[in-house]
């Protein structure tokens, strides 16, 4: 009996070992959900599916613990009965609580989801669409009336905005130069009226909308995205006139086909020529239609792939490659001004400011008044004031005008003959500088001119009006720091005396006046220095009495000043107005242009340097001509004198020159007498770096794994070959 027993408990110890490996792991599930149902109660990151399995699963938990329960209650020997069913009853409320938890999140989520869908007027389901945001306008005319219909549209007609919240919306709407109106009151109704009155000029947005057209860059190139590009130009400014009632007609079709046939590359009009059958006036959709489908042909062409190109590609691929990072930018410092990278010298902030305001901002910051740098000791540059008769130590740009001698200073410490005499041309300038004894100072055309940089904005710019320059000339550090896409090119500039400069960049630039009624997009050479400081000193106008109602086009014509760009004839004539003032018994005039009042004329004072500007492009042929006088040698060949060098080697090549079966020469190379003595102990140093790299490899076994398979490889390609002896 006592055996029976014995063997009783041992199987009832068994059966509670399993039970409670069970109702562990039953804690470890429950466990899991429980860490699920919070996170996803915090994120709302999850879906419907994700929650019926997890219910799912607690039903399954919920149906195993009732079952170990109840073999639990078959247990009589179990002595810790009651803290069992306490343990049990505990994970059921956990069970009912995570239930509940995901429950609340199901129901959650089907409500968001009912939200989200709306139904039709057919009671079909409509997915909701996203938010329209809020339109834009920086403050293009032409960009005005899509602005405005749009805004009046989401805006301006919905009664559940009040006046405050439509005006907070549509000063988020501004954008660039848009952004700076004012208007005479606080609210929406004034502003928007505001808006309105200047924007909504239909003379300009119809200037604006045909010198889009007309002003289009001439496609060069066959190219399938330029030519839509201008199609759509064309369809998108055409379409805008039809809004303002200005409709297409047979002479507007006339006038627009032979523009857009001077916009594109030279191959396509010579094909639309060719598609014409007979003597008549193509019409302007036939236009359009051969341009579409030119479009997608040269398309269709660029799609097959170029097999000698693909030869190429792959024979380079087999090269071995050394490509080496070098930033620049982390050798040079910020501008302590603009905080932009490059030299203080450099910085168009610095240099737009006056003389008085750059001395103030080197001795406030303890900078070196000669280089313009932070730095302790005396100053190691060796570059000296530039400007005509100083050559002081300290800055050009510090430069004060007054500083410069007269002429009766020159002449008097004899150094007038000299002065006189020295009449030079800096390479690379289209200027030409001599020192002049006249009492009498001539005012050149200066005004502030904006252009458009990448980002949008427009930048204030001092410029200088040359009808006698073929071309527009901007300087490299203004363009640069404009950020427009340089192009480069191989032009050459002629000025006076014949002095040609050779230019490498030109780019495309949106100029406009200060109230935009003037735009145009010229294509400005690109140079890094125009001229000296306009004018040379500053000038007395004190007895000149210009009007307070004239708006001059540079206030600051008498200060000198940087020019930032010159303009030449071909925008020369476009600008200018009809009306004139004289002054000072009509020495001065006020020429009135699209800028503003430009100041000329003669005034009565010194002026010790005279600039003259004459920049023309020379002709092709004569450059080749002048090019083929200068290599041409001379005719008696033996005033050409060789030295031994070049005796030596002539001597050298008939003596050991030949020729193999391809034609191809081969000459030995020429050694001096004392070669050895020359190199040195060269063999000594060469061996003592080929031992320290075998030394490193030796101990990097990766790294001479891959030195000797690129060896290897670099001789399998012929590029090297071992010498037997």
């Amino acid at each position: 009996m006592s055996k029976k027993s014995s063997e009783k408990d041992d199987c009832n110890a068994v059966s509670e070992k399993k039970l409670n490996r069970e109702k562990g792991a039953i804690k470890g599930t429950l466990s899991r959900i429980e860490t699920f149902t919070s996170e996803k109660a915090v994120s709302k990151d999850t879906n419907i599916t994700e929650l019926q399995v997890k219910l799912k699963k607690l039903e399954q938990l919920q149906t195993q613990l009732d079952k170990i329960s109840e073999e639990y209650c078959e247990i009589e020997t179990s002595e810790k009965f009651e803290t069992i069913q306490q343990d049990i009853e505990q994970i059921n409320e956990r069970i009912e609580e995570t239930e509940v938890g995901l429950k609340i999140l199901l129901s959650s989520l089907k409500v968001n989801e009912n939200t989200n869908t709306v139904l039709n007027d057919n009671g079909k389901a409509k997915i909701r669409l996203p938010e329209i945001p809020l339109p834009e306008f920086s403050g293009k005319i032409a960009e005005f009336a899509h602005f405005k219909n749009q805004f009046t549209n989401l805006i301006s007609n919905n009664d559940q905005l009040n006046d405050s919240q439509k005006l907070y919306y549509l000063r988020a709407s501004l954008k660039g130069e848009a952004k700076l109106l004012e208007s005479s009151s606080d609210n929406f109704q004034s502003l928007f009226k505001a808006l309105s009155d200047r924007y909504e000029n239909q003379r300009q947005l119809i200037d604006s909308h045909v010198l889009e057209i007309i002003n289009y860059d001439k496609i060069h190139s066959e190219s399938a995205k330029e030519l839509r590009a201008l199609m759509d130009c064309v369809n998108k400014n055409i379409r805008a006139l039809k809004v303002l009632k200005y409709e297409q007609n047979k002479l507007s079709d006339v006038m627009l086909i032979n523009i857009i046939l001077q916009k594109i590359d030279r191959e396509s009009r010579k094909q639309f020529e060719l598609s014409l059958k007979t003597a008549e006036i193509p019409t302007f959709d036939i236009l359009m239609k051969f341009l579409e489908k030119r479009s997608s042909l040269l398309d269709s062409i660029n799609r097959i792939p170029n097999l000698k190109m693909i030869n190429r590609n792959t024979a380079v691929s087999n090269r071995a490659k050394t490509l080496v990072v070098n930033n620049k930018k982390g050798n040079i410092k910020a501008c302590i001004l603009c905080k932009n990278y490059h030299a203080l010298f450099r910085c168009i902030v610095f240099q737009n400011m006056s003389i008085k305001s750059r001395k103030n901002f080197v001795r406030n910051n303890k900078l070196c008044i000669n280089c313009l740098r932070l730095h302790s000791g005396a100053c190691m540059s060796k570059h000296r004031c530039s400007v005509s008769g100083c050559r002081e130590l300290h800055n050009s740009l510090l430069h004060q005008p007054d500083e410069i001698r007269t002429a009766s200073q020159v002449l008097n410490s004899g150094e007038g003959e000299e002065a006189k005499s020295n009449q030079s041309t800096v390479e690379g300038q289209t200027e030409v500088s001599v020192l002049t004894f006249a009492n009498k100072s001539v005012v050149l055309n200066t005004f502030f001119i904006y252009a458009k940089s990448a980002d949008g904005c427009r930048v204030k710019l001092r410029g200088l009006l040359d009808n006698a320059s073929t071309l527009c000339i901007i300087r490299e550090d203004v363009a640069r720091k404009l950020g427009i896409k340089l192009k480069s090119i191989n032009q050459g500039i002629t000025g006076i005396n014949g002095v040609t400069q050779s230019v490498k960049y030109s780019a495309n630039i949106e100029v406009s006046s200060h109230d935009y009624t003037f735009s145009r997009i010229v294509q400005c050479s690109v140079l890094p220095k125009i001229t000296d400081a306009i004018p040379v000193s500053k000038l007395n106008i004190s007895e000149l009495n210009i009007p307070s109602s004239i708006e001059l086009a540079d206030s600051s014509f008498h200060t000198p000043g940087q020019i930032d760009i010159l303009v030449g004839s071909e925008l020369f004539f476009e600008i200018l107005k009809p009306e004139q003032h004289r002054l000072q018994d009509g020495n001065v005039i006020l020429q009135n242009t699209k800028f503003g009042y430009l100041v000329t004329g003669m005034l009565p004072q010194l002026q010790n340097q005279a600039n003259c500007y004459f920049i023309s492009e020379p002709n092709l042929d004569i450059t080749v001509k002048k090019f083929f006088e200068l290599e041409s040698l001379p005719g008696d060949s033996r005033e050409i004198t060789k030295s031994e060098e070049e005796i030596y080697c002539e001597e050298h090549f008939v003596k050991t020159y030949k020729r193999d079966q391809t034609g191809r020469f081969i000459v030995q190379l020429p050694l001096k007498e004392n070669a050895e003595s020359v190199l040195g102990s060269s063999k000594e140093n060469a061996i003592k770096r080929l031992n320290g790299i075998w030394n490193k490899l030796n101990k990097n076994n990766t790294m001479e794994t891959l030195y000797k398979e690129f060896m290897r490889e670099y001789e399998n390609l012929g590029h090297m070959e071992e010498i037997k002896n």
